[in-house]
């Protein structure tokens, strides 16, 4: 029998689901340790630079173990970081394909990824129970470079996360943040009449990317009122998260207002029926609503304009 008290309204002021993607030493562990009471998979060995709890499971059945014993409260923690997923992958085909490969399982035809997949699944379902807990999640994968074959057009090479295709989309599928983090390169020009290709130089800088485009895979769930990019650390990501919810607000207020203007009973209904049920439409309600206020004012500017010579007749 179904539960009715599983029915929710309205925005949940929840934990992150988090994937974070680059290559070595630019930062994601670190980042990753920044979340509140993290408790790290460290199937990378690669978190005892910081003072966070650990553990390095030598199978994908001992993860699994280990997410159980966190679901059931044995392990107390606010976040749970999986560094890395790369990694963890590598476990657990070693278990899934004992002897076998990954292309060869069952014949061939993508079955082994089929069936990989179905058991990551099972370990993202697990995350996601533990993240109805209030905890947060953060996933550290490594990235390789790709050539994408577009069927609109010319192939070229991008930035993906560094797991079996199948796998790193279902992953960024069901986070709410997928960041590609890189240093930031410039190029500087060889000297005017000298031949060569100039040089590549990073200042150090290390950012988080969060839109979509061409050369890599990003996202950030909400609205686009997230910044496209921030400081690679998870101090900086709180105060985008922050600010997001504190534009949001204005821009909800900015809306109201406007429909208070408007004074129309049915379009106040439709609006904020559309913004409860589609939240991360917000910028497009503002411009579609900010639309509808100034045909309203033209309108209303056409009625008193044609209402003004009459009114000095009568006088």
């Amino acid at each position: 029998m179904i539960d009715f008290k599983k029915i929710t309204r309205g925005k949940r002021d929840v934990s992150p689901k988090v994937l974070i993607y680059s290559f070595p030493g630019i930062g994601k562990t670190r980042f990753a340790s920044g979340a509140p009471d993290p408790f790290f998979i460290d199937t990378d060995k690669g978190s005892h630079f910081y003072d966070v709890a650990r553990v390095v499971p030598e199978t994908w059945s001992e993860t699994i173990e280990w997410l159980q014993n966190i679901e059931q409260g044995k392990v107390k923690c606010q976040s749970v970081v999986i560094d890395s997923i790369t990694q963890l992958e590598y476990l657990g085909h070693t278990e899934f394909f004992a002897g076998e490969a990954i292309d060869s399982f069952g014949g061939g035809y993508g079955k082994g990824d089929t069936h990989a997949l179905m058991r990551w699944r099972e370990l993202v379902y697990s995350l996601e129970r533990i993240h109805e807990q209030g905890k947060g999640i953060i996933l550290v994968a490594h990235a390789i470079v790709k050539k994408f074959d577009d069927p609109t057009g010319p192939g070229y090479e991008r930035f993906q996360v560094g797991a079996r295709p199948r796998l790193a989309s279902f992953l960024i599928e069901r986070v709410d943040y997928a960041f590609f983090c890189r240093e930031e390169v410039s190029l500087t020009l060889p000297p005017k009449g000298t031949r060569g290709n100039g040089k590549a130089i990073t200042s150090g800088v290390r950012w988080a990317y969060t839109r979509q485009c061409p050369a890599y895979d990003a996202k950030a769930r909400g609205n686009l009122l997230f910044p496209e990019k921030f400081l690679l650390s998870w101090d900086e990501f709180m105060r985008a998260v922050e600010g997001e919810k504190q534009r949001s607000k204005e821009m909800e207020e900015s809306i109201g207002v406007m429909l208070k203007e408007i004074d129309n009973r049915d379009l106040t209904k439709k609006v904020t029926d559309f913004m409860r049920q589609h939240p991360e439409m917000l910028v497009e309600s503002h411009q579609k609503v900010s639309a509808r206020l100034e045909v309203h004012r033209a309108s209303k500017q056409a009625i008193d304009s044609q209402g003004a010579p009459a009114q000095a007749a009568q006088v």
